[in-house]
């Protein structure tokens, strides 16, 4: 049944193949090791020490791995406009290296995450009886500021909401226009 099963899934992969997503990078943090490394915003990770990268699942498993061993990780990295250059992340203190590899603190430690595309903060649903219902909040409604405050887009909104769970806040919505 064992060997059934893994030839059954090694023929799944052949036919459909496996998704990946591109490992663009998003925002980088100024001063951090990301940043002294010289990651930009839109740079492409292409390799990992010298090793080709399929997509974001390669570069968290090696910068993983890395941060787990000696710290330093090599990235191969490809502007915009096509250049190609190396970012040297170093993270020599073996204290601060055993905190990234805490679950979701790897990324943020190292002061980059990946490019997210724009999802405006809009309501999908709202829960009877739920703070939202009683604050007239309906499926649809486009919250643009939070506690006076513009909001990006969904990832933002759900940071302040995380921020302020508990909390009274005043949030700043359209609906239909």
């Amino acid at each position: 049944n064992f060997v059934s099963a893994s030839l059954l899934l090694a023929v799944m992969f052949l036919v459909n193949g496996t998704t990946e997503v591109r490992p663009l990078v998003g925002n980088v943090t100024a001063q951090s090791p990301a940043a002294q490394a010289g990651l930009r915003s839109g740079d492409e990770i292409t390799t990992l020490n010298g090793r080709a990268v399929r997509g974001q699942g390669d570069v968290l498993l090696g910068l993983l791995d890395h941060m787990s061993d000696d710290g330093l990780a090599v990235l191969g990295v490809r502007d915009a406009q096509g250049n190609v250059r190396e970012a040297r992340i170093n993270v020599s203190d073996a204290e601060q290296r055993k905190r990234l590899t805490e679950p979701e603190l790897l990324l943020d430690g190292l002061g980059f995450g990946f490019w997210r595309p724009h999802v405006p903060a809009l309501i999908g649903e709202v829960l009877p009886d739920s703070p939202a219902a009683k604050a007239d909040l309906r499926k649809g409604d486009e919250v643009l500021s939070f506690n006076g405050s513009p909001v990006a887009g969904f990832a933002e909104l759900r940071e302040q909401i995380e921020r302020h769970g508990g909390e009274e806040v005043l949030l700043g919505v359209r609906r239909e226009g």
